[in-house]
């Protein structure tokens, strides 16, 4: 059982806690382990609750997909703020749940001259949970980060982001609109063209991948595509109901090593109608209704 504990307090161990350490070799009752400082009890005891709180098997904290990147917002009525953006963070998952057992989470600077900032966790509805992030205006960041998180056992974790060396301005595209079924519409749009090389003696390149989101606002975004080469997508049925419905269209520039590194953000609002057959179904409905309140009428 003392092993089990002792393995168990490992999982929480922050880099900078002290291990258990057991003296057998001296003391009144050799028999009797005693713990070498006050400060090792505390530990001991911690342990000892988590190893009971936290299931067998349960896995440690983690952190995926660090990233940072410039984003252009254009025009919206979903909330998103319009302009130019630094973005830095990652995605986090702990066993005792994200963000209630997260204590601290910041970006530290990897490139000379470059901020630190907190990250600060953001809810976007159904996709891309547990992220923690900072957004600011783009003013010239560029290097890469080292994202850090502490749990509230002292557990850490923490990985590199990519290195942001080529920002750009993405454009946001043009005629981006939604066709055909209105629960399962095809979304297009023209091809989102950039200066690459900041050269104006070279033409410019299309970005590298789009995606489509759909949304309701800006905590509350459902579906998120996978990466998309074309110029058109058609959404899966089942996604949309009828109402008023956001789409976001990501177009994003990448780096050498495949990683995102610029991108824009173009955005559309279509309202979908329910299909003829479900207007048929609530007109039988309707008919169904009527006819037993008359019935009831000329019985009474």
């Amino acid at each position: 059982m003392l092993n089990q504990i002792v393995a168990r307090m490992n999982l929480f161990s922050g880099k900078d806690a002290e291990r258990l350490c057991f003296d057998t070799t001296g003391g009144d009752d050799p028999m009797v382990d005693r713990m070498k400082t006050s400060k090792q009890l505390t530990v001991m005891i911690s342990a000892i609750l988590l190893a009971f709180a936290l299931p067998a098997g349960a896995a440690p904290m983690f952190v995926g997909n660090p990233y940072t990147f410039t984003d252009n917002f254009g025009p919206n009525t979903a909330g998103f703020v319009v302009g130019h953006y630094f973005f830095v963070g990652a995605r986090v998952a702990d066993p005792l749940g994200v963000p209630d057992n997260i204590d601290s989470a910041e970006a530290l600077a990897l490139t000379a001259g470059q901020s630190d900032y907190t990250l600060n966790y953001v809810s976007l509805g159904s996709i891309l949970q547990g992220t923690y992030q900072t957004v600011t205006p783009y003013v010239g960041q560029v290097g890469q980060w080292r994202v850090e998180f502490e749990n509230e056992q002292g557990e850490t974790a923490a990985m590199e982001t990519n290195v942001l060396d080529k920002p750009r301005v993405i454009p946001l595209a043009m005629n981006l609109e939604a066709t055909g079924s209105s629960l399962a519409p095809t979304i297009s749009w023209d091809a989102v063209l950039f200066d690459d090389d900041l050269d104006s003696n070279t033409p410019d390149v299309e970005v590298d991948f789009y995606v489509i989101r759909l949304l309701n606002s800006v905590n509350d975004q459902f579906y998120r595509s996978p990466l998309i080469t074309g110029n058109s997508f058609t959404v899966p049925a089942g996604l949309i109901v009828p109402g008023l419905t956001t789409i976001r269209l990501e177009a994003k520039d990448f780096d050498d090593d495949g990683r995102q590194e610029n991108r824009s953000d173009t955005f559309t609002q279509f309202i979908a109608v329910p299909e003829p057959t479900t207007f048929a179904l609530m007109g039988l409905g309707l008919a169904g209704i009527g006819y037993r309140w008359r019935k009831q009428i000329k019985a009474a």
